[in-house]
């Protein structure tokens, strides 16, 4: 760990302060969302919604119903409408993890398939197809990883370990199949800019480089639904990067919103999907979800507001 300098440690002694907010039951939770000028009406509802989503998790979304630069809640703001948005904020990220897990799946595919035709079966210990020696031995020691904790759980690489020894570790199929999305992520990063990798991303329309940054940017949304973290307003700290050529129909206006935004995010899954199946109906669900909601939560996403004209959005 290491030492904090004499400056550090007299600023953290003259400005840190104690924590010393005590823990509130969920009686007193309502007494200080009413204080706040919050207007219940199904107390018993309001109750069971503080016992199972916790006060604490719900307060992210209290924000847009302040008044501005104030912690009081606008006139009328009632407890029903901060949960409609927390049950919209927990539908979306339902929806993103199955539409991102479906473009894992097809991307795991394209690098099986296609590296297996071009190099074999185990192409991965092929130092020369990645960019340098770090990221070759970087993904060896992760496949003994994988091995390692995998061979008492999944039958087919028990079984290739005791009946062969040559290559000693198991086809890329095996491999590949059992990477996290974001380790999956790092190998196509770190794989040589060769006509394979290019193959790849062409059949998405963009270079490799898009794909590359497509792909951490989904790795991290996928991270964000899987452990139920808030979505909707959120500022994306890994951000998709806006390709400057692309063969499909993708966004006609693309610089009208902040990549920090979700819009942008869920305009990459719309296109991608598509390039996998062309009847995909995401735009459809999202819209959907949207129903009733008012421009400001669509604002807070980063949704233009001419974005239902977009051909990609119909």
């Amino acid at each position: 760990m290491p030492c904090l300098s004499l400056k550090h440690t007299l600023v953290g002694f003259f400005f840190a302060m104690k924590y010393q907010k005590p823990p509130l039951s969920i009686n007193n939770q309502i007494v200080r969302l009413k204080s706040k000028g919050l207007t219940i009406h199904e107390l018993a509802k309001a109750k069971s919604t503080l016992r199972t989503v916790n006060y604490y998790r719900l307060s992210s979304y209290f924000i847009p119903f302040y008044k501005i630069r104030t912690s009081k809640f606008r006139k009328n703001t009632t407890f029903q409408q901060i949960s409609e948005l927390y049950d919209f904020d927990n539908q979306l990220r339902w929806i993103l993890f199955g539409a991102i897990q479906k473009i894992e799946i097809g991307i795991r595919a394209q690098l099986i398939n296609e590296y297996s035709n071009s190099y074999g079966s185990h192409w991965f210990s092929q130092v020369n197809l990645f960019k340098d020696f770090n990221d070759f031995s970087s993904f060896q020691s992760k496949a003994y990883k994988i091995i390692a904790d995998n061979r008492n759980k999944e039958k087919f690489i028990s079984h290739y370990m005791a009946k062969y020894n040559d290559p000693p570790i198991p086809a890329n199929w095996m491999i590949v199949e059992l990477l996290t999305f974001g380790q999956m992520s790092r190998l196509y990063k770190s794989l040589r800019d060769d006509r394979t990798k290019k193959d790849i991303a062409t059949k998405f329309g963009v270079t490799e480089k898009v794909l590359e940054s497509w792909l951490h940017n989904l790795n991290y949304i996928r991270n964000i639904t899987a452990h139920h973290i808030r979505l909707w307003n959120r500022d994306l700290r890994i951000t998709p990067m806006n390709p400057r050529r692309i063969r499909y129909q993708f966004l006609n206006s693309r610089g009208a919103s902040s990549h920090q935004k979700l819009y942008f995010t869920l305009s990459v899954i719309i296109y991608l999907l598509k390039r996998f199946d062309p009847n995909c109906n995401i735009a459809r669900q999202i819209l959907d979800l949207f129903g009733n909601t008012t421009s400001t939560i669509t604002n807070q996403m980063g949704f233009p507001q001419n974005y239902k004209i977009e051909p990609l959005w119909n």
